[in-house]
């Protein structure tokens, strides 16, 4: 139920290398405002209600009930030129779902894109 590609596990290792910080990473809805919600990461505990994921020796965890909503989620990293079409013109992670998130009063580059 989560996909994390090799280039996104080697950002979040230089991440967490360079920054000497530990835990595990959450996936987890973030607020978007006009663009309607994405999904982000942050630093984090697990938590009862957690589903974890252990991959290339990170560990990952998401909230049961956001996966019900989602479904597949892929976690990348795209580089600065812009392969996500979306125009957001920088590197960053693209989380995105197999179901698409509610979306807002505003025009979204899809379910949880690198915007």
């Amino acid at each position: 139920m989560l996909q994390v590609t090799p280039t996104a596990i080697s950002k979040i290792k230089e991440f967490i290398s360079a920054n000497k910080v530990s835990g595990c990473i959450r996936v987890t809805l973030m607020g978007g405002g006009c663009m309607g919600p994405s999904l982000g990461l942050v630093l984090d505990e697990s938590r009862p209600g957690d589903k974890e994921f252990e991959i290339d020796g990170l560990t990952f965890v998401v909230n049961d009930s956001l996966l019900d909503h989602t479904g597949q989620i892929k976690v990348d990293f795209i580089e600065a030129d812009d392969s996500c079409g979306c125009g957001c013109g920088g590197s960053g992670f693209s989380i995105s779902s197999e179901k698409e998130l509610a979306s807002g009063c505003g025009s979204s580059c899809g379910a949880g894109g690198c915007c």
